[in-house]
């Protein structure tokens, strides 16, 4: 009569892994550690050499998850800006202080007073078309500002002096000729030329090409 054998108390009662020299698994153990049970060491007549020539480390690996890489988000292209309601409301989104970083170059001076007048009194009444292209400048500059601060940017927004416009040439192409009439008729001016009505409106209109977001 065949003698069972013994389980060692506390150590499990299963077979024990046979291990060759110098720590390596034995084909059996090895199959055993790679999660195939008898059937499937019985049924293969042969195993690769270099797949048992493996320590108890390597085998260990066996089955360790890879997690995907996560691919770097591709920005959108360099021609979607933000339009001037969404400055006009700027407290609903930054401190003084940031907004008062982003006015830093811009038309109004690094003054919030004159950059809320701005956006507060445009509009293209006749003689009035400076007051509106001075609100859409403002606009790009601030866009512009954002995209580079280091705040946190919209969806979509990624403007760009170089971003192209429809009609031709560039955006920092539309923000030259705003700037020349923001020159000839200043903040503190009183109307526009009849001769320069339809080219700062024009300008106005380059200039809200991108503003789309």
């Amino acid at each position: 009569m065949a003698t069972r054998e013994q389980g060692i108390a506390g150590k499990g009662t299963g077979p024990r892994e046979s291990k060759g020299e110098s720590g390596r698994l034995t084909r059996r153990a090895l199959l055993r550690r790679l999660g195939l049970g008898t059937a499937a060491v019985v049924g293969l007549s042969y195993v690769k050499p270099s797949l048992l020539n493996v320590t108890v480390a390597e085998a260990n690996d066996v089955g360790r998850y890879e997690p995907t890489p996560t691919p770097t988000p591709t920005p959108p292209p360099p021609g979607a800006g933000l339009t001037p309601g969404y400055w006009k409301n700027w407290r609903n989104k930054y401190t003084d202080a940031q907004f008062l970083g982003l006015l830093a170059g811009t038309i109004a001076n690094n003054n919030i007073a004159r950059a809320d007048a701005i956006f507060d009194e445009y509009n293209a009444s006749p003689g009035k078309e400076m007051t509106i292209l001075r609100a859409f400048l403002l606009t790009v500059q601030l866009t512009i500002a954002l995209v580079s601060s280091g705040l946190p940017v919209p969806d979509g927004v990624n403007l760009s002096p170089s971003a192209p416009l429809p009609g031709g040439g560039t955006l920092a192409d539309a923000i030259s000729d705003a700037l020349s009439l923001e020159g000839e008729y200043p903040y503190s001016a009183s109307g526009v030329s009849s001769g320069d009505r339809s080219l700062a409106l024009n300008t106005k209109d380059r200039l809200a090409t991108l503003l789309t977001v």
